[in-house]
């Protein structure tokens, strides 16, 4: 009974020592699991050495313990003292990890970091729509009363340059001359004129030319609105008319398809455009070959053959407008003389290239060799004076003598400088008619029946 009593006792010691031993090693770990569960226990030790005995008879009631042993009725003797402690068993596993405990609570907030680099401008997005209309702010103050536009400047400022485009258009750019002729004559290009578009200014339709409409009557040279050379010259410069400057004194040529031959008496200048116009010369810028500091003159007086005058001389003048002058290159040569054409590119006329001899033609001769004649086609005729004109060419410097002639020698080479040369253009009333020279420049009246040159012209 009392050997069960110690048994018990040890092993209930082994195992608090075991559950202590594990509880101290549970507690080194730096996060505690769940316990383990304990471990065996351990063996009981080795029984003490048997007490001494004897074989007593005894009685019963006697309270000992009877052993059985071996059939041979054994009375125990006292009990021997108790057995020492087993050894510890060995410790048993560790136990398994425990559950993660709760997350800690959250640290504190780390420092702001740096700015990140701007990035790009995202799209402009689309516009949003539109609000509604604020009120009327208040009335402002009025202002000041504007300038009315000049209306006359500018209406005239339009008009100039219309005038100077229909120019353009009939001139060709300034150059192109056609040369008018009589009305009723039959011959190409009637003299036509518009003395309505610019106020102050006759446009001629047929040669593309603005011309002054009214010459003046006073001022000038002497106050009486004549002028020497000079002076007319820079009263043209000078002059603006109707918005438009540029105007100059007219060549003999350009003067001369002013000329009405069809008038005997009076003044061969059209009336309608012209009205009221001074008798008198009228000066040109064509400068004379012969005769010292002298220049040609047109008069409008039928029964006037003067052609030139002394610079210094006082004259009337009548200003033209035409734009930008001659073609770089005014003649074309086509084919070779005597069979040559000469192409004028100024006026659009053809030419006979090589005339016919001084003392070959009477007037109606002339006709007929003209209507006759074949190059490259017919349809030439006889010209008219200021057709012929334009062919003459004047010298830039005054020049005393005769015998330089007033033609282009390239184009016209072999040009008869002494005699003269029929032109179309009658002397009304008379049985006389125009001719021309290449040697002095004179315009004279020839009787038909005289014998001169011819050079035709389509």
């Amino acid at each position: 009974m009392r050997s069960t009593q110690i048994l018990r006792l040890l092993n209930t010691k082994l195992t608090l020592a075991a559950s202590m031993a594990i509880l101290a090693l549970t507690a080194c770990g730096t996060k505690t699991g769940a316990t383990g569960p304990a471990g065996p226990q351990g063996a009981a030790g080795p029984a003490g050495p048997e007490g001494p005995s004897a074989q007593y008879q005894v009685d019963i009631a006697d309270g000992g313990d009877l052993i059985a042993d071996g059939g041979v009725l054994v009375i125990a003797g006292p009990q021997g003292p108790a057995g020492t402690v087993g050894e510890t068993g060995p410790q048993g596993p560790a136990g398994e990890v425990g559950p993660q405990g709760p997350a800690g609570a959250t640290g504190p907030q780390g420092p702001a970091g740096e700015a990140g680099e701007r990035g790009p401008a995202g799209p402009t997005g689309a516009a949003g729509p539109t609000g509604p209309t604020g009120a009327t702010g208040p009335t402002g103050p009025q202002g000041p009363a504007g300038t009315s536009p000049d209306i006359t400047a500018l209406t005239d400022e339009v008009h100039t340059m219309q005038t100077l485009l229909r120019l353009s258009q009939l001139n060709n750019n300034g150059w192109l001359m056609h040369v008018p002729s009589t009305p009723g004559a039959g011959l190409p290009y009637p003299a036509s004129y518009d003395t309505t578009t610019v106020p102050g200014a006759v446009i001629d339709e047929v040669t593309g030319r603005l011309w002054q409409r009214v010459s003046p009557t006073t001022g000038g040279t002497n106050s009486d609105g004549t002028y020497n050379l000079a002076d007319a010259r820079t009263y043209c410069a000078d002059l603006t008319l109707a918005g438009i400057q540029g105007w100059r004194l007219p060549t003999r040529a350009e003067l001369y398809t002013l000329y009405d031959f069809t008038v005997a008496s009076g003044t061969t200048l059209d009336g309608t455009a012209f009205p009221g116009e001074p008798v008198g010369g009228y000066w040109t810028s064509s400068l004379a070959k012969f005769g010292g500091d002298s220049a040609f003159y047109v008069t409008f007086d039928p029964n006037d053959t003067a052609d030139y005058e002394g610079t210094q001389n006082l004259l009337r003048v009548r200003c033209v407008y035409s734009g930008s002058g001659s073609p770089a290159q005014r003649y074309v040569v086509q084919d070779s003389a005597p069979n040559g054409i000469v192409h004028d590119l100024e006026t659009g006329l053809e030419w006979e290239q090589q005339a016919s001899s001084d003392s070959a033609h009477t007037f109606s001769a002339a006709q007929s060799y003209c209507s006759a004649l074949d190059l490259n086609g017919t349809g030439w005729r006889v010209p008219s004076l200021p057709e012929l004109m334009t062919l003459q060419s004047y010298i830039s410097v005054f020049f005393s003598g005769i015998g330089m002639d007033l033609i282009d020698e390239e184009a016209f080479p072999g040009t008869d400088t002494v005699g003269f040369f029929w032109t179309s253009s009658p002397v009304t009333g008379t049985s006389r008619v125009w001719a021309l020279s290449f040697g002095s420049g004179l315009a004279l009246q020839l009787g038909n029946i005289a014998h001169t040159a011819i050079r035709c012209v389509r």
